[in-house]
């Protein structure tokens, strides 16, 4: 699976209405890690940007131990953070589709 697809079903995760926001953050968070093996086809500006994501994704540790322990602040700012990049990243995967 492509990583833009990966960053499709992080997105769509993190917009669902059920479960807990801490949640839907893992799963998202889980999707965007596995996104990241498409890292090299990224522009640089977005590879900068997964960088600081995945960072603090793992700053405790693995991934889910992160979000385990994160404040409710953290879980909010990584989700908007996932959410925004997915959004970025898919208008630049459109882009260069209508290019080539």
């Amino acid at each position: 699976m492509e990583g833009i697809e990966h960053l499709r079903r992080a997105r769509q995760e993190l917009k669902r209405s059920d479960g807990t926001a801490r949640a839907r953050l893992r799963v998202a968070a889980r999707q965007f890690w596995q996104a990241v093996f498409d890292f090299e086809s990224w522009p640089p500006p977005l590879q900068g940007r997964a960088a600081g994501i995945l960072r603090r994704l793992f700053t405790g540790g693995v991934i889910d131990e992160t979000v385990q322990n994160a404040s409710s602040g953290t879980i909010e700012t990584l989700s908007d953070e996932i959410e925004a990049f997915s959004e970025e990243a898919e208008r630049h995967d459109l882009r260069n589709r209508l290019r080539g």
